[in-house]
Parts: structure tokens; C-alpha cells; sequence
């Protein structure tokens, strides 16, 4: 998956497959794409609740930093991107003494294990696509009428509710 189209084309698919007509949208870290998924259909959503993730409207700033980790995530050795994804998210979860082992034990057996090159490719394309396509504005939820919540967490350098104004 590359694109954020392709993202709500397959979140559409499961939708349908489940016979899901009207529901709530509950999205944590990268599940923080589907932002984008309301605008598509306003009158599916009828709560939209948001968590460790950030406003889906981050700004073309952010674009050069997700195309240079995809060429990374492409051109160096797996190893060391999962290396690299480790580190970082070990920078980001703050946490005391004695829980830092049983998370880091816990990244690791999911980052080794679980996560494929492809995986972070399409983190950061559908990622960088949706901020490229400005698909997440004030005006793309003229239509929805549901409400949106936003949790976050104060040890969570990531969060904050700056930008959510567009929701």
C-alpha cells in the first residue's frame, strides 16, 4: 500500500466484507491516517476518536523527512532500519526504570518479527501522501457531522492537540 487512496479503498473492503454501515472510528498511532476517512464518508462516522497520533494535516514541512526514511527503508540493509525504528521509538516512550526493559524487549520481538521492509515503506508513502494531497482541511469536513476526540497522554512527547482545530 502506497497511497492513502489505497489505504481507504482497503478500509472500504473490510467495511463492506463486515457488512459495517455506520460505526466509530477509533484510531491509535499510524491508525491516525484514517483522519482521512471521514471527509470520504461523512455520514458513516459518527464519532471519530483519535490517540497517540498527530493532526493528519502536519504540513508539507514534514514531507522531505518521510521520502528520506523511505529511501532509507529501501537502500540500507533491513537490520538496520529496524535498528534505527527501535531507537527511535524508545526516544519518544518515556517510561520508568523498571518498565524500559519489558518494553524494549517487546519493540524488538515486534519490530524483528513482525514488521517487513514493505511495512515501513508503506508507513511513510501513505503517510507522505496524505500530507502531499492536503486531503485532511477544515473544508473536507464541512459534510461529517459526527464528533471527534482526541487523547493524549503528557509523557508523550508526540501529542498534543495543536492542529486538531480542523476536527
Amino acid at each position: 500500500m502506497r497511497t492513502i487512496g489505497q489505504f481507504i479503498e482497503a478500509f472500504d473492503a473490510i467495511l463492506q466484507c463486515e457488512g459495517v454501515g455506520t460505526f466509530v472510528l477509533a484510531c491509535q498511532s499510524y491508525g491516525g491516517m484514517a483522519q482521512a476517512y471521514p471527509p470520504h464518508k461523512p455520514k458513516s462516522i459518527e464519532r471519530l476518536t483519535l490517540s497517540s497520533t498527530g493532526p493528519a494535516d502536519y504540513g508539507k514541512a514534514w514531507l522531505p523527512a518521510s521520502y528520506a526514511m523511505i529511501a532509507l527503508a529501501r537502500l540500507l540493509p533491513e537490520q538496520t532500519v529496524k535498528g534505527f525504528l527501535t531507537g527511535r521509538l524508545l526516544k519518544i516512550i518515556t517510561l520508568s526504570a523498571d518498565k524500559r526493559e519489558e518494553w524494549l524487549e517487546a519493540i524488538q520481538t515486534v519490530i524483528r518479527d513482525d514488521l517487513s521492509r514493505a511495512d515501513v515503506i508503506s508507513h511513510f508513502a501513505v503517510a507522505a501522501d496524505l500530507v502531499a494531497k492536503g486531503i485532511v482541511t477544515p473544508a473536507a469536513y464541512h459534510d461529517w457531522k459526527g464528533r471527534a476526540f482526541v487523547l493524549s497522554a503528557e509523557n508523550d512527547p508526540t501529542q498534543g492537540t495543536k492542529g486538531y482545530s480542523t476536527l
